[in-house]
């Protein structure tokens, strides 16, 4: 069952959800994404890092953050809906994108 919220109650249950989020794994945050990235630009040959593009790389490092520090730190300790585990990428998106796309940038230069 959906419910409507409102805006104020959205805001709410995002610095809820991210600091909740936060406190597991904000020590080692910076430092999963770097490791992320590298390991995603060492699997790609730069041909195919091209036709991937800036975008879908950040996508897909964001993904396997979201998924690692998920798996690692927060399961099966706390549980988080669907649209929660929304606001996480949507936070690690705003907050990493251009340094993933910066690092994707100088690879294929």
């Amino acid at each position: 069952m959906k419910y409507i919220i409102t805006e104020s109650q959205y805001q709410e249950l995002r610095k809820s959800t991210i600091r909740k989020f936060l406190r597991r794994v904000n020590h080692r945050l910076d430092e999963i994404v770097d490791e992320s990235t590298q390991q995603t630009l060492q699997f790609f040959p730069n041909k195919d890092l091209i036709e991937m593009g800036g975008k879908n790389f950040t996508d897909r490092v964001i993904y396997d953050v979201f998924e690692y520090t998920y798996e690692s730190y927060i399961e099966p300790d706390v549980v988080f809906s669907d649209e929660e585990q929304d606001i996480i990428k949507y936070y690690l998106y705003d907050r990493y994108f251009n340094h993933i796309r910066d690092e994707y940038l100088k690879r294929i230069e």
